[in-house]
């Protein structure tokens, strides 16, 4: 996901397996971002308000299913990318 300004929350759906890998990469370059990964609706597995600066993480997998992506942005320039990495 790329945005020239992103005041909304957009979401992204993975399908990942238990012992994969969900990677997140984030650029901010003005405003602020947040982000949440849960699954199926569920309780989330990752949750960050606030973020202003550009940093990569790994949330690791513990239950097979859908997990879906939300991130809301004020005023955020920037871009998100979220990938399945799969466990080898």
């Amino acid at each position: 996901m790329e945005y020239h300004v992103l005041n909304k929350t957009d979401t992204q759906d993975l399908i990942a397996e238990s012992g994969d890998t969900i990677r997140g990469k984030i650029i901010v370059n003005k405003g602020n971002l947040s982000v949440k990964i849960q699954k199926d609706d569920g309780d989330s597995i990752y949750e960050n308000n606030g973020i202003s600066v550009s940093s990569e993480f790994d949330v690791e997998v513990n239950e097979g299913g859908t997990y879906t992506v939300s991130v809301t942005g004020e005023k955020a320039k920037g871009s998100v990318s979220f990938t399945v990495v799969t466990n080898q």
